[in-house]
């Protein structure tokens, strides 16, 4: 869906936003309310950060604000860490202060059923009255680990700082990680920082009720850094966008590695269940693989494997998008 005017059409301030609020924040590092500032605090996130919460005025030694709306301004990039019942009133709080960008982590919305999917729908139209771009709900969120930016509650930020990361510069070659699932796209992370893989950019999409698979992929594909993509695809609900995005990857010579599932019936029940995406017809897939020169594989380690070259090879030569297939999970 394009975006509403006065909402921004360039991701580049959700990947690098200069000012982050953490909404319903807790001191338990160990909680999902706690991770994602503990991480910031912790990794070096150099911007401003505010921390929102109403019933304490210190949360991990940063003074709170009660409501968002009482910050001096707005922020870039706002992260829900509070339970599906209180996403809607927190979004509209959100919009209401001008807040750029918003990340949320509570399921409970279409992929449980009609009430569910009426409540996205209300998010999103929040979202796009509001002039508020939005990742998720219902996802692991988005780390930019150059920029130091951990909206996520993934453990797999600690995993990277206790693997020495935080202590890497931004080097000329990263790869980027952009998956709809959270669980498959945390492991693939967690062994890509076991395997000493440098990752720039990992981003989970969840039931993308704004921010969506592609609109990702075609932003991480600019960045001259990336030299390479890992990607983990149920469906694809912006066709269009997403064949643009391959041809433009294929343009640039930045391979995709793309593990797509839900290739029979029951795959793709399997995964309408998850995140409500719609895995559509594979013969159509099979039809953009071969005409973006795809090469199907079948695993995750033999994606992350794929990645390793991707660090190595020089910049290709040839105008080939790699794809990989889930073989298990049919």
């Amino acid at each position: 869906m394009t975006a509403a005017p006065g909402r921004p059409a360039s991701l580049s301030s959700f990947f690098a936003p200069e000012s982050i609020a953490i909404i319903g924040a807790s001191d338990d590092i160990e909680r999902i309310a706690g991770r994602p500032l503990h991480a910031l605090r912790t990794y070096g996130y150099a911007g401003r950060l505010h921390v929102v919460n109403p019933t304490r005025p210190v949360v991990q030694g940063l003074p709170t604000v009660a409501r968002i709306g009482d910050l001096p301004g707005p922020v870039d990039l706002a992260i829900l860490v509070v339970p599906a019942k209180r996403v809607l009133e927190a979004a509209r709080e959100c919009a209401a202060a001008g807040t750029r960008h918003l990340v949320v982590f509570a399921g409970g919305f279409a992929e449980t059923g009609d009430a569910g999917r009426d409540a996205q729908l209300e998010l999103q139209q929040i979202g796009h009255a509001g002039g508020m771009r939005i990742l998720g709900p219902n996802c692991l969120g988005m780390i930019n680990f150059e920029a130091r930016v951990f909206a996520t509650f993934s453990r797999a930020a600690a995993d990277w700082g206790e693997a020495g990361g935080a202590a890497l510069q931004r080097g000329p070659r990263s790869l980027a990680v952009v998956t709809q699932s959270g669980a498959l796209g945390n492991y693939m992370l967690t062994q890509a920082i076991e395997m000493g893989l440098q990752v720039g950019r990992w981003v989970a999409t969840g039931n993308e009720v704004d921010i969506e698979f592609a609109e990702v992929l075609e932003a991480v594909i600019e960045d001259p850094a990336v030299c390479g993509v890992l990607a983990y695809l149920e469906g694809a609900r912006k066709g269009p966008t997403l064949v643009r995005a391959l041809r433009r990857a294929r343009e640039l010579k930045v391979p995709v590695g793309l593990i797509k599932v839900g290739s029979t019936e029951a795959g793709a029940r399997a995964v309408m269940s998850h995140t409500d995406a719609l895995a559509g017809d594979d013969r159509v897939f099979d039809a953009l693989f071969a005409e973006t020169g795809a090469l199907r594989m079948h695993t995750i380690e033999n994606l992350l494997g794929l990645g390793q070259l991707m660090l190595r090879a020089r910049p290709a030569g040839g105008n080939r998008v790699l794809t990989t297939i889930s073989g298990g999970e049919r």
